[in-house]
């Protein structure tokens, strides 16, 4: 098993999983993933802690995460996010010194959340700044189609740094999301926009791409992310998830 010394999650809020951008998706096979929320607070808890719902503490933007996550397997750990968001004060409030990537010191996991995907903020930058006036020209999917060029131009820069620092190799990269989105697809006899309800494949399924492992997994869920990328780290993460590199898991639960 290849052993990196450090993990990198790059999260796009709201990315359905047909949006990949393809200069992602051509690095490795786009694994379809079971999210198991529609709703940012409960899936990117059970992203780091590898638990389901049911499993840890977190229902709303208003709770903080108590259980044990992957982040504390690692010397240097960070929840990037706008520092004056919810995430970051309420449910990551346990991990409150963020660090930019290209300054964290080895070994080190890193997750970051991306809002450039999310309805309706627009292409947010990096730091996650909401624009006051963002860009609503055209209609929402062709509007979607921008926030996605945003958030592919958003990832390949913390590659490219990375690759400047000389530790790209060390690092294990995973390019995700925690829920996807809906763009105008009919659901009880309206079309629907945005996400959190009614739970649909277009919300609950995510891609996962590994960018420098050859993860030759079918399917996976989010809570297999933890497990799995802590034994690529040569580290051990007890969870609800699975380590696919040994097994996968027998099905999704939404």
């Amino acid at each position: 098993m290849t052993e990196f010394k450090n993990v990198y999650v790059y999260v796009s809020d709201a990315l359905r999983y047909d949006s990949v951008p393809e200069s992602i998706a051509s690095e490795g096979r786009t694994i379809p993933t079971s999210a198991p929320a529609a709703y940012t607070p409960i899936s990117f808890s059970s992203l780091a802690s590898g638990l389901s719902p049911q499993n840890h503490s977190v229902r709303s933007f208003y709770d903080t995460l108590e259980e044990e996550t992957v982040l504390r397997r690692f010397e240097n750990s960070c929840y990037y996010d706008h520092p004056d968001d919810s995430m970051t004060q309420n449910v990551f409030g346990h991990y409150q010194d963020p660090v930019e990537l290209d300054e964290i010191e080895e070994p080190f996991f890193h997750v970051e959340r991306a809002l450039d995907t999310h309805f309706p903020y627009g292409q947010v930058p990096h730091g996650n700044d909401i624009p006051e006036n963002p860009d609503s020209s055209g209609t929402h999917t062709e509007r979607y189609r921008r926030w996605v060029e945003s958030t592919e131009s958003h990832f390949w820069r913390h590659v490219r740094e990375l690759e400047d620092r000389g530790i790209l190799d060390d690092t294990l990269v995973i390019f995700t999301s925690d829920h996807g989105e809906l763009l105008g697809e009919h659901r009880l006899f309206q079309e629907r926009h945005g996400h959190n309800m009614p739970l649909t494949r277009e919300l609950c399924v995510v891609p996962t791409v590994f960018l420098n492992h050859d993860a030759g997994y079918e399917r996976m869920r989010t809570i297999d992310i933890a497990p799995t990328a802590a034994a690529l780290a040569g580290k051990h993460f007890r969870s609800d998830g699975v380590n696919l590199e040994e097994e996968l898991p027998t099905g999704g639960r939404t």
